[in-house]
């Protein structure tokens, strides 16, 4: 349910598509940054890593996240910030 809601509230920027299976998650960006530039501005500026899709054989403009840390609610935290400051 939280990443669910942090990517209702940027319904703009990201397209939600649960995991089949397992705890990895593929969302589609739809933010009008280029995906590369937004993930490395992740790791960059909020010390988060974001994987292109592409990198696991998912086309397109999706990318990766796992749901399974502990620190979940943390690190939403700072990806609500980084796509609060994205375009």
């Amino acid at each position: 349910p939280l990443v669910e809601a942090l990517c209702a509230h940027h319904a703009e920027k990201i397209q939600w598509l649960p995991p089949q299976a397992g705890s990895t998650a593929f969302p589609r960006w739809l933010g009008n940054e280029p995906l590369d530039g937004l993930c490395q501005r992740a790791l960059d500026d909020y010390g988060l890593m974001i994987v292109p899709g592409r990198m696991f054989d998912h086309a397109g403009t999706h990318f990766r996240i796992g749901l399974g840390r502990r620190n979940l609610p943390q690190v939403l935290e700072q990806f609500d910030a980084l796509l609060t400051t994205s375009t």
